[in-house]
């Protein structure tokens, strides 16, 4: 499929969609005020939802006069989480994207906290952000124990050997990479 890319910014933030439209209007709730609307953008993917998902999401960014900060593109295929948001990614040129799940709720100057993160260390490549619950108490979203040898075994439900592969891949590409795409599983 190809991919009309939109203009130069700061920030992307990438929501996919799969028959999930509800959440997404909430999500982009999250976002308003805190986007700076010079600089930075949200694409929404519908991921081949093959259902009202578009039109429904398309109305709610209508009626909120959003238009000028979203844009929704439509996947020809559902090839999954990963697939979606490189669809997202490629659809817009952005020094800075962020993956933000369709019921996930972006905190007041969250986004802001996290480009200061990011423009102060710039040798990162990624930034996470702290998860809380909506009564913000913090939520734990890795393994309990949590080593380096065990979370890469247990995220990839692979052996020791397997996971030699994966060190040397880290290393060789280390943050010298200029877009690696999610789940395309080369180099």
């Amino acid at each position: 499929m190809g991919v009309t890319k939109v203009n130069d910014f700061r920030l992307v933030v990438v929501v996919i969609n799969y028959k999930t439209p509800q959440l997404v209007c909430e999500a982009l709730n999250s976002l308003e005020g805190q986007l700076d609307l010079e600089k930075d953008h949200v694409v929404i993917v519908d991921n081949f939802s093959q259902d009202e998902s578009v039109q429904s999401i398309s109305s709610f960014i209508q009626s909120k006069n959003w238009s000028g900060w979203t844009s929704v593109v439509q996947s020809a295929v559902n090839g999954g989480f990963s697939a979606g948001n490189n669809i997202g990614i490629q659809s817009a040129n952005a020094k800075y994207y962020m993956l933000l799940n369709s019921d996930a709720y972006v905190r007041t100057n969250a986004l802001q906290s996290m480009l200061v993160a990011a423009e102060a260390n710039t040798s990162v490549g990624i930034i996470g952000p702290k998860l809380e619950w909506s009564d913000a108490k913090q939520q734990v979203s890795c393994f309990y124990n949590l080593s380096p040898a065990n979370s890469f075994l247990q995220s990839s439900k692979t052996g020791i050997f397997d996971l030699l592969k994966v060190f040397e891949t880290l290393i060789s590409k280390g943050l010298d990479v200029e877009l690696s795409y999610c789940g395309t599983g080369g180099r």
